[in-house]
């Protein structure tokens, strides 16, 4: 029996974590699988993570959607929102 490959869309909730995220991409880009999609949503950051994110976004055109809480809202409000 086959199984249909199916596109996979990650996603993200991200909160001050500039120094990690781009780890955390890379680590996604490696895996064997590769038809995916990420959505990240920067849930009110108070350090540079939107603009890692944005960088990173730049280097995967058509593959990742960023979107951004004005302030905290929490993880489960974070992951809902993707």
């Amino acid at each position: 029996m086959e199984f249909e490959k199916k596109k996979v869309t990650v996603i993200m909730g991200i909160y001050n974590c500039q120094d990690t995220l781009e780890e955390a991409i890379d680590s996604l880009i490696a895996q064997t699988y590769v038809d995916w999609n990420l959505i990240m949503c920067d849930d009110g950051s108070k350090d540079d993570t939107v603009t890692v994110a944005k960088k990173i976004a730049e280097k995967l055109p058509g593959r990742v959607l960023i979107l951004q809480n004005k302030q905290n809202k929490g993880l489960n409000y974070t992951l809902n929102r993707c």
